[in-house]
C-alpha cells in the first residue's frame, strides 16, 4: 500500500469521525450543570441536567439546602419575623429550542419550606411548620458555548442563564395559609403559603455552569 493511499484513508476515517461527533452534538447530548445563584446567595446548591434531542429538550433540576433570611425575607414574612429552610426543589420541564443558543419550556416543580424565625429576632424554638408547593409554569433558558469551535475537550463547556416564571398550582396548607401564635408580634397570625422567587413573586433568574457530553 502506498503512503498516498495511507494518507487517503486517514483523512476518511477523520474526516468520518469528526462528522459522527459533530452530527451526535449537535443531535443528542447531555448537560450536566451546577447553579451559581444558589450557593452564591442562598447557601444552598442547584444541579442540573439536561437531554437536548434535536430542538427537544428534557430537563430535570434540584435545589438543596436553601436558606431564604435576613435581606431576602420581604413583606409578610419579614413583619412576621420569619426565615424559610428549603430541603429541596426539584422537579422537571420539556421544552424546545426556538433558536440554537435559546431554548422555552413548561415546567412542573415541587418545593418544601420550613418555617423558622429568623436567627436574628433572637427568639428560641425551632421549625415551626412546614408545607409543600407545586408551581407550573414556564421557562427562558439561553446558553453559551465559548469554545465551541474548539475540537477538543473544552468543545463541551456551557455556560447557561434563565428566566423563569413559577407561579403556585397548589399547596399542601389548607386555602393555602396558616393561622399561628407567633411570638415575635406577640399574637396570633396568618402565613400565606410562600411563592418561589424573588421577592416572594413567581419569577426566578439563575446563572448556571456545566459540561456537554456528546451521545
Amino acid at each position: 500500500m502506498t503512503t498516498k493511499a495511507l494518507q487517503a484513508i486517514m483523512i476518511t476515517v477523520v474526516s468520518f469521525s469528526s462528522t459522527t461527533f459533530l452530527h451526535a452534538q449537535s443531535n443528542t447530548e447531555v448537560v450536566v450543570q451546577a447553579g451559581l445563584i444558589q450557593p452564591v446567595l442562598l447557601q444552598g446548591g442547584n444541579v442540573e441536567i439536561d437531554l437536548n434531542y434535536k430542538r427537544f429538550v428534557l430537563g430535570y433540576s434540584h435545589g438543596f439546602g436553601l436558606k431564604l433570611e435576613g435581606s431576602n425575607i420581604i413583606g409578610e414574612a419579614k413583619t412576621q419575623g420569619l426565615a424559610y429552610t428549603l430541603p429541596f426543589t426539584t422537579g422537571i420541564g420539556a421544552g424546545y429550542k426556538v433558536l440554537d443558543w435559546l431554548d422555552v419550556r413548561a415546567e412542573l416543580k415541587w418545593h418544601k419550606f420550613e418555617v423558622h424565625y429568623d436567627d436574628s429576632r433572637n427568639i428560641e424554638g425551632g421549625d415551626l411548620f412546614s408545607y409543600t408547593t407545586v408551581t407550573l409554569g414556564a421557562g427562558v433558558y439561553g446558553h453559551w458555548r465559548p469554545f465551541d469551535s474548539r475540537k477538543d475537550w473544552l468543545h463541551g463547556f456551557n455556560l447557561s442563564t434563565s428566566l423563569r416564571y413559577w407561579p403556585n398550582l397548589t399547596t399542601s396548607l389548607d386555602s393555602d395559609k396558616r393561622e399561628y401564635d407567633n411570638e415575635f408580634v406577640g399574637q396570633r397570625v396568618t402565613h400565606n403559603a410562600s411563592n418561589i422567587g424573588i421577592a416572594n413573586t413567581a419569577f426566578i433568574v439563575n446563572m448556571s455552569v456545566g459540561y456537554a457530553f456528546a451521545l
